[in-house]
C-alpha cells in the first residue's frame, strides 16, 4: 500500500486503476482503504465512465446527449448497482407472493411490483430493464441456474418493457402529423409484439435492411435504360423499386387474400423485421417499406385509403406527392391513375376480384388509423382461433394487441371496453385495465362494479390450493419426476409415440370434472398427476397407469416456459422443486430422489 501511495495521481488513475483487471468493486475497496485514494478515485469521472462501459456497455438514456460529459459517472455506477440489487431481491420474493397462482405472471405482473419498477425516470427504467434482462436471459438454458428467478424476471420484464414502450407511443402520437414517421411507428409495433424476446429490434436494424434494399436498387438502375437519360424519370424509379422489392425482398401480396392465414402467421406480418426477412407481408408494412425506399431517392409517397363502393372494402395505397399516380403494392407495385370519375382501378378486393375504388380523401391517412386497421384482422383471427388452441401465449399476445389499440385511439371508449371485456374473460391484466376504465369514467363496467367480488372468489380458490399435500402410500410418483406417457395419440399399426413431461402435482384419486371431454370410462380409482408436457401450455391431468419413469432423464431434453414456476433447477435426474413447491408437497422431493436413485442402479 505504501508503494501505491507513493505514485502520482495521474499514474494511478490513467494506468494502474484503468487496467482491465481492476473492476468496479476493486475501485470501491480502494476508496475505503484510505482518505487519499478515496479522494483520487471519487474525482476520476473519466475512469468511472470507462469502467461503466467495460462492464455494461453504452448507456442508452444518455446516448446523443450533449451534456453527457457533465454526467457524474460514480453516481451512475452506484445507481445501477443499487437497482440491480433491488430488482434481484424483488424478483426473489415473487415466488412466495404468487404461488400457486400461475396465472398472475402468465397473464400480468402484480401492480405493486410494477409500481416499484416504474417509479423513476427514464434512466431508472433503463436500469430496471437491464437488470431484468440479465436475470431473464443470462444462462437461461443452463439448468443449474435458478429457473424460478429466470421465470419471474422474464414475465416482469415483459410488463416493464410494455410500460416503457407505452410512454414512447404517447410521445410519438403527440407529435404533429408531418413529424410522425411511419417507419418509427412500425418499429414501435415491432418492439411491442416482441417484448418477450431477448433483444428488441432498433431503428439501426431497420436502417441496415433498407440500406441493403437501396443498394440492390442502385445496381439494378445502373444496368437499366434509365441511366441513358440524364434526368431519371420518377416513374422509372418507382417501377424499378417495385421490381427490386418484388424479386429480391418480399412477395407483393396482402395476407388477407389467403383465407388460410393462421394467427401465428398473422403475428409475423406485424413485425417489419419479419416482413423484410421473409417472403410474406401485409399491405401496411409493405407500404411503409416502399415509402421509405422511395424517400431515399427523393420521392415522397403518402399512404391514402380508398374503398370499394359495394362491399366498402378498404385498401391502403401510396399517392405520389403531386397526385399524378397511385402505387398499388398488392399488385406488384403497379402505378394507377384516377379515371374521369376520379376512381382507381381495377384493384383486387378481398375476394380476389377486380373492382374500381374511390378515394376516402386525398389527404394522407392518420398514422393511428393505419396501424389500427392493420391490427383489427389480427385480433379477429386470434379471437376466432383461441377457443380451438386454448394457448395462454395466444391470450397474452391478444391482450397486447388490445392494449395497443387503446393507445392508438385513447379517446375511444369502445376500444377500452373491448379491452376490458377481453381481460375479464381471461382474468388477465385486471389491475391495468381497471385503472384505465376509471381514467375514462367507465365506472359502470363489470370489472369496476362486480369485479372485486369475483376477484375475491378467485383468490379464495387460489388460497385453497395452498393446503399442504400429504402423500398416501398409494401414490407411486412424485413432483419433479420426468415421465413418459404410454400409448398416447397412437393409431393402430403406428409406432408408439413417446411423449415426455414433468409432474407438478397430483390427486390421490381422479376427479371426473377435470377430465373435461375425455373418456368417461377412465379408471378414477387411482392417483392422477398434473404433468407439464410439450403438447399444452397447462399441465395435463393423467392417470397413473399411463405414466412411467423416463429411462434416462439426462437424455430426455424437456423445455417448458412454466418450469420455473415449479422448479429451481434440473439436477440430471429430476427437476428440483422450488421452496414454494416443497412447502406445498413436503414429502415429494425425498420420494423423487429415491426413485431416481433406484432408476440409476437399474440403468447401471
Amino acid at each position: 500500500m505504501s508503494l501505491l501511495l507513493s505514485l502520482p495521481n495521474e499514474l494511478l488513475v490513467n494506468y494502474i486503476f484503468a487496467y482491465n483487471d481492476i473492476g468496479i468493486s476493486d475501485l470501491f475497496h480502494l476508496m475505503h482503504s484510505c482518505s487519499r485514494l478515496n479522494l483520487v478515485v471519487r474525482k476520476s469521472n473519466k475512469l468511472w465512465k470507462e469502467k461503466y462501459g467495460t462492464r455494461w456497455g453504452e448507456l442508452e438514456s444518455l446516448s446523443g446527449n450533449q451534456s453527457v460529459e457533465q454526467v457524474l459517472w460514480l453516481d451512475i455506477v452506484g445507481l445501477r448497482l443499487r437497482v440491480n440489487k433491488d430488482v434481484k431481491e424483488t424478483i426473489g420474493m415473487l415466488s412466495s407472493v404468487c404461488y400457486p397462482n400461475v396465472e398472475i405472471f402468465q397473464r400480468g405482473t402484480p401492480q405493486c411490483i410494477m409500481d416499484k419498477f416504474l417509479k423513476g425516470d427514464n434512466l431508472y427504467s433503463e436500469f430496471v430493464q437491464k437488470a431484468l434482462e440479465d436475470l431473464a436471459f443470462s444462462k437461461m438454458h443452463a439448468w443449474s441456474e435458478n429457473m424460478t428467478i429466470t421465470y419471474y424476471a422474464h414475465h416482469a420484464l415483459m410488463e416493464v418493457r410494455s410500460s416503457f414502450l407505452e410512454r414512447k407511443w404517447f410521445e410519438y402520437l403527440e407529435k404533429p402529423h408531418e413529424n410522425k414517421s411511419l417507419l418509427e411507428g412500425a418499429i414501435l409495433i415491432c418492439q411491442w409484439i416482441n417484448v418477450d424476446k431477448e433483444i428488441l429490434p432498433t431503428i439501426q436494424d431497420i436502417e441496415a435492411y433498407l440500406k441493403n434494399i437501396v443498394e440492390k436498387f442502385s445496381s439494378r438502375v445502373a444496368d437499366s435504360r434509365v441511366t441513358a437519360n440524364p434526368i431519371i424519370k420518377r416513374e422509372d424509379i418507382l417501377l424499378n423499386i417495385s421490381q427490386v422489392l418484388l424479386n429480391d425482398i418480399c412477395i407483393l401480396d396482402a395476407p388477407w387474400f389467403n383465407e388460410e392465414i393462421s394467427f401465428e402467421n398473422w403475428s409475423c406480418y406485424l413485425s417489419i423485421i419479419n416482413v423484410i426477412e421473409s417472403e410474406n407481408t401485409c399491405e401496411t408494412m409493405f407500404c411503409i417499406i416502399y415509402r421509405e425506399v422511395a424517400l431515399r431517392f427523393g420521392i415522397l409517397c403518402e399512404p391514402v385509403y380508398c374503398f370499394e363502393n359495394v362491399d366498402m372494402d378498404h385498401r391502403l395505397i401510396l399517392r405520389q406527392e403531386d397526385g399524378y399516380a397511385y402505387i398499388d403494392v398488392c399488385s406488384g407495385g403497379s402505378l394507377k391513375r384516377l379515371n374521369h370519375l376520379r376512381r382507381l382501378g381495377p384493384l383486387r378486393n378481398r375476394n380476389n376480384e377486380l373492382r374500381y375504388y374511390s378515394l376516402e380523401t386525398d389527404q394522407p391517412a392518420p398514422v393511428n388509423l393505419i396501424f389500427h386497421r392493420m391490427l383489427q384482422p389480427v385480433i379477429s383471427c386470434g379471437e376466432a382461433e383461441w377457443p380451438m388452441n386454448n394457448l395462454s401465449s395466444t391470450i397474452s399476445f391478444l391482450t397486447r394487441l388490445y392494449r395497443l389499440n387503446c393507445i392508438l385511439f385513447p379517446e375511444s371508449h369502445d376500444l377500452v371496453t373491448k379491452y376490458a371485456d377481453h381481460c375479464c374473460d381471461h382474468i388477465i391484466q385486471l389491475d391495468h385495465v381497471s385503472g384505465l376504465l376509471r381514467s375514462k369514467g367507465l365506472n359502470d363496467h363489470f370489472l369496476i362494479v362486480g369485479g372485486p367480488r369475483e376477484l375475491e372468489r378467485h383468490n379464495a380458490r387460489i388460497a385453497a390450493r395452498k393446503v399442504v399435500r400429504c402423500r398416501l402410500p398409494s401414490i407411486k410418483y412424485a413432483v419433479g419426476l420426468v415421465m413418459k406417457m404410454k400409448n398416447r395419440h397412437t393409431e393402430p399399426g403406428e409406432e408408439e409415440r413417446m411423449d415426455i413431461g414433468v409432474i407438478t402435482s397430483w390427486d390421490a384419486k381422479g376427479d371426473a370434472k377435470k377430465l373435461f371431454n375425455r373418456n368417461f370410462l377412465e379408471n378414477l380409482d387411482q392417483p392422477y398427476y398434473y404433468v407439464l408436457t410439450n403438447s399444452y401450455d397447462e399441465p395435463e391431468y393423467l392417470a397413473e397407469d399411463v405414466l412411467e419413469l423416463y429411462p434416462d432423464p439426462s437424455y430426455g431434453l424437456f423445455i417448458h416456459e412454466d418450469l420455473g414456476f415449479h422448479f429451481e433447477r434440473f439436477d440430471g435426474r429430476r427437476f428440483v422443486p422450488n421452496e414454494e413447491k416443497r412447502r406445498n408437497h413436503p414429502e415429494d422431493d425425498a420420494v423423487a430422489l429415491s426413485l431416481t436413485n433406484v432408476l440409476l442402479v437399474v440403468i447401471d
